[in-house]
């Protein structure tokens, strides 16, 4: 069943985190824009989306079944439920980060433990910045190898 959107509200600032449904991925979006450049979740696998409040969001698309605007659905946000998938995605990503054997996979498994003990705003944030999120639009880094394998399972 698809939550039906609030009237008007769209998304708190901040962006939001696309979670795939078995839990094993999360990515931060700025913006819708920059989900369609950079597709989240592996094919066949399905998203859910919430912003900083935690709030689950449905999306109107365009003619061509493009995402256009964000909009929260009326369900109450569950900050706690959202911290626990937060926490598996953190064990799966710490299961590629430790399979793809890196040179830096100690400050990498490092960098995880940011997570811990976190509330659900605490861990969207952290999640907003590298090496986790993007780089900043005017940055000329393209990404991180610890975004890659976190994010995308790209362990490289």
């Amino acid at each position: 069943m698809i939550p039906e959107p609030v009237a008007n509200p769209t998304m708190a600032a901040g962006g939001f985190l696309a979670i795939t449904i078995d839990d094993s991925s999360m990515h931060h979006y700025r913006d819708i824009s920059e989900m369609l450049r950079d597709p989240h979740g592996e094919e066949g696998i399905a998203v859910e989306c919430f912003d900083s409040d935690g709030f689950r969001l449905v999306f109107e698309l365009n003619g061509k079944g493009q995402p256009i605007v964000a909009r929260r659905t009326a369900e109450e946000p569950d900050q706690d439920a959202l911290t626990r998938r937060i926490g598996s995605v953190i064990g799966n990503g710490r299961a590629r980060l430790e399979a793809a054997a890196n040179d830096d996979l100690s400050s990498a498994l490092h960098e995880l433990d940011i997570f811990v003990n976190r509330t659900y705003p605490e861990s969207f944030e952290a999640l907003r910045w590298p090496p986790y999120g993007h780089p900043l639009p005017d940055d000329p880094d393209t990404g991180d190898w610890i975004h890659n394998c976190f994010t995308h399972g790209k362990c490289f």
